[in-house]
């Protein structure tokens, strides 16, 4: 029941974005230049320091993205150095209009790609489609934050402060000479705790499912989230030698290198031996969170011997 009514208000909070894009693109619409006429449709404390710092604005399904010059971008947001953002409860994305790291990210990789050569007229060729495909990525991948709002219950799901909690009831244990039942309960609590952060970049992972490529898949959203979980439960260690030997040895459930090899070689799998079933492994992340993506490879053997290609 509880999943039941979790799906009825997504789907509802998802539809009430989408009918309010509708209404905002009508009214603009009356008034003449959307990138100047915008603001007046923005949470009030973004209108005064925005106006005449929009360069463009671009219009997805369950959200708007307004892309800001840089020094505009760096007022408004938390992280100056990230590309972009969704205002959580509302339609709207801010992005930034210098991709000066975006572009760099992609003549490196291309320069990797191409043996460490690269040529002036590839440059150039790059940095055509690289500024549009910037604001056009981070755009899709703030709007599946928009739509994914509503079922989201990461807040209630994943609670540093509940790590924190268990903790101190172990220290309390110990020092009040607890019988090593209770404390071994509790050890096993904060062992099963760490290990649910696992879960703590899934819905990143869905953005870059949404807004890709496929091959950078998991990327530096997904590794921020999950290094940032890293860093906050590491924060929990120097209390006491049992419970930094739990951190220790469960810490590597969050790791983001051996996790991505699993996706990638599960993605290749799909794209060489059934292409024609990408969409359902795109659906089969959405159901199973990393932690349970050992059902997403049973799924993507099925569908390879179901597929009946031999790929070498």
């Amino acid at each position: 029941m509880r999943n039941f009514i979790s799906y009825y208000k997504g789907i509802n909070g998802a539809q009430k974005k989408r009918e309010e894009v509708r209404r905002v693109l009508k009214e603009v619409g009356k008034r003449g230049n959307i990138n100047e006429e915008i603001i007046s449709y923005l949470p009030k404390s973004f209108q005064a320091p925005l106006r005449g710092k929009v360069e463009k604005v671009i219009v997805e399904r369950f959200s708007i993205s307004v892309v800001l010059n840089g020094e505009a971008y760096k007022k408004v947001t938390k992280n100056p150095r990230s590309m972009g953002f969704h205002q959580p409860g509302g339609i709207w994305n801010f992005l930034s209009g210098d991709i000066t790291g975006y572009a760099i990210e992609e003549i490196l990789r291309d320069i990797v790609k191409h043996g460490g050569r690269i040529s002036g007229k590839r440059i150039k060729e790059l940095a055509v489609g690289i500024r549009e495909n910037a604001h056009g990525v981070t755009s899709a991948h703030e709007d599946f934050h928009s739509f994914f709002n509503g079922f989201s219950e990461s807040g209630n799901a994943f609670s540093f402060a509940a790590l924190n909690g268990i903790v101190d009831r172990i220290i309390g244990l110990k020092e009040r000479k607890a019988h090593d039942i209770f404390i071994k309960i509790h050890l096993q609590d904060l062992r099963k705790s760490i290990r649910i952060f696992q879960d703590f970049g899934h819905e990143e992972l869905l953005a870059e499912i949404a807004s890709g490529p496929w091959d950078r898949i998991p990327s530096s959203t997904f590794a921020t989230r999950m290094a940032e979980a890293e860093e906050k439960i590491r924060l929990l260690k120097g209390k006491d030698p049992d419970i930094d030997r739990i951190i220790d040895e469960n810490l590597s459930y969050l790791d983001f290198s051996h996790f991505r090899e699993r996706f990638q070689l599960a993605y290749k799998m799909m794209q060489e031996k059934a292409p024609e079933r990408l969409n359902d492994f795109g659906v089969a992340c959405a159901m199973f969170p990393p932690s349970q993506f050992r059902h997403i490879e049973r799924l993507v053997d099925r569908w390879e011997k179901q597929s009946g290609k031999n790929v070498e």
